[in-house]
């Protein structure tokens, strides 16, 4: 079974994906010269958001819609997790104390804003992985409903 994973693999992807995670590290750095990477860095997102797209027809066939929707909750739960963790951590190393960042949290409208436009009250830059898991959600939704095809365009 894993060598035929391997062979499936389609290396020009896996390493434009490697090249658009650099990318990406790129523009969340500071670094000599950044100012010449940083406008070839913002096409990591959109083609990362492609190559998801390519794969969709596959995951279709092997009918796993679901379990990539799910994969995508999974990453995106513990992602937010570990950003309020080291949240929590780095408040509590500063000034002693967690109150602060667990009053923001409390705020009805934190929360709102996470689920309909997803911001995430831990780590801003988390938003790729709710929006991928927001377009996974509506595509499945859109195939369910038969309109799938007719979005394409």
């Amino acid at each position: 079974m894993q060598n035929m994973k391997a062979k499936n693999r389609n290396m020009g992807l896996d390493f434009l994906k490697f090249l658009c995670a650099f990318l990406v590290i790129c523009i969340h750095t500071d670094f000599p010269g950044q100012a010449y990477v940083d406008a070839l860095a913002r096409i990591a997102v959109p083609v990362f958001f492609m190559i998801t797209g390519f794969y969709y027809t596959d995951t279709q066939s092997r009918n796993n819609r679901k379990g990539q929707i799910r994969k995508i909750w999974n990453i995106t739960l513990l992602a937010n997790l570990l950003y309020l963790l080291w949240e929590l951590c780095s408040q509590w190393l500063i000034s002693g104390s967690v109150t602060k960042s667990l009053s923001q949290w409390c705020d009805w409208q934190v929360w709102l804003r996470f689920v309909v436009f997803n911001e995430s009250p831990f780590c801003s830059r988390l938003w790729y992985l709710g929006a991928l898991l927001y377009v996974l959600i509506l595509a499945a939704l859109a195939e369910k409903a038969g309109i799938l095809r007719k979005l394409y365009f």
